[in-house]
């Protein structure tokens, strides 16, 4: 038997009684049994809900609150689904979305009786894009401009999304540039993000190194040449060499970008990653960098250095860029020595935890280098020590004279030696 009841019918039991039955053949009321019985008219609940707000920056804390009817029986279910892979139950409910994006929400309710409803709103909260936020912290930083250029150097992958945002740009890929315009941006160079570069920031450059001589097991400096610059507010490139004769130690840009951002990652044995940008335009011809690397002990021949796949800003790759040879020779201890005092560039700058700071003694000195914080209070003391002269290093791990690990920020390190005094700038990162 079917039935059916007007919708309109509220909730209620309806009986239902048979009172007669016609079959094949004749019945008798003494041949087959009667039981009455009925039909419960149930309801179920109808979905709804209200929301506010649904648009904005991130990160943004939206309510959620259920306005659904209950039908026959309470309603005592509630799974939202929030559309950034986030779900939540009850009644009344807070999210907080902290990407960028358009997001779809569903709402599912059940009653006592099992009886569910849903509802989905396609598109309802919209999250504005800060671009240039790669660290989604709801702000545009210089630390977002090292996030780029670390995915650059493959030291970190970054997702999809924080491509698109780090995508200042706007041709579709992440480049030095990138990382430079935000960095301009966080200054006050440019306006807005994105920015549409133009031609503006079109680069060029040709570099060199030339051939030199080193003996087994010493330190070399390998500087690399620039003519023809212009317009360079950074660069990718890679680095590549005998693993088995030379050991990488550190690459150190020119005066004129000691403010730059720079990091190299060792892909592989003898194959190292540099990213580079800064805020203020380079190119001046001379030394555009120095490379500095460990000769092995056992160093009889000659062995190549490259620089390959360089890309000025976001210009085209240049697959072979430089090459020089190094050439095996002995008594060459005097160009061990330098011809004047000088203090470097810390490598990394910025930096986190560990930099190392490089420094020259053309004489045998007493050596003393500290570090001060923005208000002339020391820090630590590095050196204090009498000295042979040559080509000197020393690491800072970024903590006191107590241990003890100091804030991020912006210090000072200086060199006394003789008559020489010498003061330099790097940042900290955490």
């Amino acid at each position: 038997m079917k039935f059916a009841v007007p919708d309109t019918l509220s909730s209620q039991f309806v009986p239902v009684n048979v009172v007669d039955f016609t079959g094949n053949e004749e019945y008798t009321t003494t041949d087959f049994e009667i039981t009455s019985g009925g039909v419960q008219v149930v309801w179920g609940p109808t979905v709804g809900y209200t929301s506010t707000p649904t648009t904005g920056a991130y990160p943004l804390e939206v309510i959620f609150t259920d306005t659904s009817g209950p039908g026959t029986f309470p309603i005592n279910e509630w799974t939202w689904d929030f559309g950034d892979d986030s779900t939540g139950s009850g009644s009344v409910i807070s999210h907080t979305y902290n990407y960028p994006g358009v997001y779809d929400v569903t709402l599912w309710i059940e009653d006592e009786f099992s009886l569910m409803d849903s509802i989905t709103s396609v598109g309802l909260v919209q999250i504005d894009t800060l671009y240039g936020d790669v660290s989604w912290n709801a702000q545009v930083q210089s630390y977002d401009a090292s996030l780029i250029l670390k995915d650059l150097a493959e030291m970190i992958e970054l997702d999809e999304l924080q491509f698109t945002v780090g995508d200042v740009s706007g041709d579709n890929s992440l480049s030095a540039l990138d990382a430079t315009l935000i960095l301009q941006y966080v200054i006050g160079l440019i306006n807005e993000l994105p920015y549409d570069p133009s031609t503006q920031f079109l680069a060029s450059g040709d570099l060199s190194m030339d051939d030199q001589e080193a003996a087994p097991g010493i330190a070399v400096s390998i500087p690399v040449n620039i003519t023809n610059g212009t317009n360079i507010y950074g660069f990718e490139a890679m680095l590549e060499f005998d693993p088995a004769v030379l050991e990488f130690d550190t690459l150190l840009l020119s005066e004129s970008m000691a403010s730059y951002l720079v990091y190299d990652n060792p892909l592989e044995e003898g194959i190292i990653k540099v990213a580079a940008s800064g805020s203020s335009v380079d190119g001046n011809d001379g030394v555009f960098s120095t490379l500095h690397f460990n000769v092995n002990s056992e160093f009889t021949d000659e062995t190549v250095i490259q620089i390959n796949d360089l890309r000025w800003n976001e210009g085209e790759v240049v697959e072979y860029a430089a090459e020089m040879t190094l050439t095996f020779a002995l008594g060459i201890e005097d160009d061990l020595i330098p011809n004047k005092y000088a203090l470097h560039q810390n490598y990394p700058n910025p930096f986190n935890p560990t930099t190392t700071l490089r420094y020259d003694l053309p004489e045998d000195a007493m050596v003393n280098i500290t570090i001060y914080n923005m208000m002339g209070r020391k820090i630590s003391t590095l050196v204090s020590s009498q000295q042979t002269a040559g080509f000197k290093s020393v690491l800072w791990n970024a903590t006191n004279d107590k241990g003890s690990p100091v804030s991020a920020g912006l210090y000072l390190y200086t060199i006394q030696a003789r008559q020489f005094r010498q003061t330099k700038k790097m940042v900290l990162l955490k």
